[in-house]
């Protein structure tokens, strides 16, 4: 039984820490690729309409937050998708943000 309690306490933390990651990378314009609850092999798993793949694991040791550009992440911009591209004084492109959200006022929007 304490072991039951353990896992389940302990995997209310993980939950809530992680969605803390979760919340405030969505709130600063970061593509989420995943949200996941434990490790190893999925058990479960959802696409949201956000595009982020939820997913429990079948290990309850912990959880992540992928988020786009870390690791060896590779963005495919589809047609269609709402760009802004943040120049410098120069005229080079410092930032581009597809998370469709008007982050920088100055942004120049591409359709």
């Amino acid at each position: 039984m304490q072991i039951i309690t353990f896992i389940i306490i302990f995997g209310i933390i993980v939950v809530v820490h992680e969605f803390g990651h979760f919340y405030f990378a969505k709130k600063s314009g970061i593509l989420v690729r995943e949200f996941a609850i434990g490790m190893g092999p999925k058990i479960f798993a959802h696409i949201g309409k956000d595009g982020t793949a939820y997913t429990i694991r079948i290990l309850p040791l912990g959880g992540y937050v992928r988020m786009a550009g870390w690791g060896e992440d590779s963005t495919e911009i589809k047609t269609g998708t709402p760009a802004s591209l943040t120049l410098n004084e120069d005229g080079k492109v410092v930032r581009i943000n597809l998370s469709g959200k008007k982050i920088d006022q100055t942004a120049l929007p591409m359709m």
